[in-house]
């Protein structure tokens, strides 16, 4: 028995019996339901949250780095991109491996012009590799950049962000350009994942750019890379015939071979397949010919509860977003459901929404609104 007593050992298996149900505690449904947990911060719909994990691949020159650019201004601003709205402002900073200075500052000037706000200083970051030797002089702390794939890679960022910190969303263009080695396979992508941890932990969502191979519907090397990710969103050119000579048009899509993790009933415009322009100097999206039947089949009372949704919008301060309670108020002052008052019991009030309820689900099947909790977001506004 190793020396051991029989009551030392039962004295040590009772320990061990102490230690493995206290785990069994901590881990178990109860305390998981019990655990104070803040929900991630929405900063692009639920596509770029606080927490997420997002990749975005497209074949070269189809626009991924005018779109990073276009998604960082949405976040810093406030008011979102296109079909993807902010919760709240955040900070972003975009961390550029491969454009030089010039193309840097043009990419910016071109897109501030689009935004027509200030960006507010230190909500809008850009490390450039260019500026790197300059950078690692004037804050020697930080020092050189070194692929993200590796111990120093991470420490370097981690650095840079406590420089210029504190950050909601870092936005990384792009993969190839930014770890070493060779990248067919997973080993090279697998150094970087303590980092896409760190980050997580920390609370700061990530934007990955990457490119698709010679088959430009997957994105370039091992499916493993995206293992770890919440969001896989491809970017498809369009046909020649349905776009212009100088028009950036792609689609955007996170079914198979995508991913959309974090895609619900409540969510899934965040996460539905989009036409994607820049033309103009002008963004626009716009529903798959699939999405526009959908919206078109809804009944003629949903779209008069939809009518109404428009007339409380225009009294809302944010864009594009209202309250159930406000759209209700609307609906009850044109007679559409019957107003509700103080003294009403409860099953008075749920037969009075039920209508409402009814209409709300149509038009959320339809794709015309999106619910998240006391918030109605008009998705219609956005084809």
């Amino acid at each position: 028995m190793d020396g051991h007593t029989p009551e030392e050992i039962l004295a040590n298996a009772g320990g061990m019996s102490e230690v493995a149900e206290t785990a069994a505690d901590f881990l178990s449904l109860d305390a998981w339901l019990a655990r104070d947990i803040p929900p991630a911060d929405r900063l692009l719909g639920d596509l770029v949250t606080s927490t997420s994990r997002t990749f975005l691949v497209g074949r070269t020159g189809l626009g991924k780095t005018l779109v990073a650019v276009a998604l960082g201004f949405g976040i810093a601003s406030g008011r979102g991109f296109l079909h993807w709205h902010c919760h709240r402002p955040g900070r972003v900073l975009i961390v550029d491996g491969e454009m030089p200075s010039e193309l840097v500052k043009a990419r910016l000037q071109a897109e501030t012009g689009r935004v027509c706000c200030k960006i507010p200083q230190g909500r809008l970051t850009v490390f450039a590799r260019d500026l790197d030797e300059e950078f690692a002089a004037r804050f020697p702390t930080v020092g050189r950049m070194q692929p993200l794939n590796t111990e120093e890679g991470r420490s370097w960022l981690l650095a840079l962000i406590e420089a210029v910190g504190p950050i909601d969303v870092v936005i990384f263009d792009n993969v190839m350009s930014l770890i070493s080695g060779d990248q067919k396979d997973e080993i090279a992508w697998s150094g970087t994942l303590d980092l896409v941890q760190s980050l997580t932990t920390k609370r700061i969502g990530q934007v990955w750019l990457d490119h698709t191979g010679h088959n430009q519907d997957r994105q370039y090397g091992s499916s493993t890379k995206a293992w770890r990710f919440d969001s896989v969103g491809i970017m498809t050119p369009l046909p020649e015939d349905q776009r212009e000579e100088h028009e950036v048009a792609f689609t955007l899509s996170f079914d198979h071979p995508g991913k959309a993790r974090r895609r619900t009933p409540d969510n899934w415009q965040d996460f539905a397949t989009r036409t994607i322009r820049l033309k103009d100097d002008v963004w626009t999206s716009e529903a798959t010919e699939k999405g526009k039947r959908s919206a078109a089949k809804i009944s003629p009372m949903a779209q008069q509860f939809y009518r109404s949704l428009h007339d409380a919008l225009a009294a809302t301060t944010t864009p594009g977003r209202t309250s159930r309670s406000a759209w209700y108020s609307e609906c009850a002052r044109v007679g559409l459901v019957e107003p509700i008052g103080e003294e009403d019991d409860y099953r008075i009030k749920d037969t009075k929404r039920r209508p409402f309820r009814k209409y709300l689900m149509e038009l959320k099947g339809a794709g015309l609104v999106g619910i998240d909790g006391e918030i109605i977001t008009d998705l219609g506004a956005v084809r």
